[in-house]
């Protein structure tokens, strides 16, 4: 009797050791903080709307997300420093269709379609607003303006490469 229960005992106690060692045993992913890093400076469209996306997935899923700026060359600094990362899904790019832009203009060889995961799209509308009491009231009432008066027109836009090119209508 005592034989078949020392015999049982032992075989539950290897199952149960055998169970344990088939469980994943790997810690549950993240296991530090992810880093979104954004190609365009604090406060601007893409980093607002991006912050929110952290913002609310970090709620949603409890994991630590930080959202760092690293601004410049059309979001070539942002681009390289994704890149020069560890690729082990722990540094994230928040990025705006320009990155498409940054290797033909130059600033990075990252090829979009060959370096890149895309996780999410979002977009946010683009407009062309003037005061109220401004006498444009069409853009067709800008470019005339604008062919009138070559480089008295003045505009701002995302910057250099972005898909507003304002110098040309200017």
């Amino acid at each position: 009797m005592n034989v078949m229960k020392t015999t049982i005992t032992s075989l539950a106690m290897g199952a149960a050791v055998w169970t344990m060692g088939a469980a994943d045993a790997r810690a549950e992913w993240p296991e530090r903080p992810i880093t979104v890093v954004v190609m365009y400076p604090a406060g601007g469209g893409t980093d607002t709307v991006i912050r929110t996306i952290a913002n609310e997935m970090a709620k949603s899923t409890g994991w630590k997300i930080n959202v760092i700026n690293k601004p410049g060359a059309v979001g070539g600094v942002a681009t390289s420093y994704v890149l020069g990362k560890k690729d082990d899904g722990y540094t994230w790019m928040g990025a705006a269709n320009y990155n498409k832009f940054v290797r033909v203009m130059g600033h990075s060889k990252s090829q979009a379609w060959k370096d890149w995961q895309y996780m999410q799209a979002a977009n946010s509308r683009a407009s062309w607003a003037v005061r109220p009491d401004s006498k444009f009231k069409t853009f067709a009432d800008i470019i005339a303006a604008a062919k009138a008066n070559p480089g008295k027109i003045t505009i701002s836009t995302s910057g250099q490469g972005g898909l507003w090119p304002g110098r040309p209508l200017a």
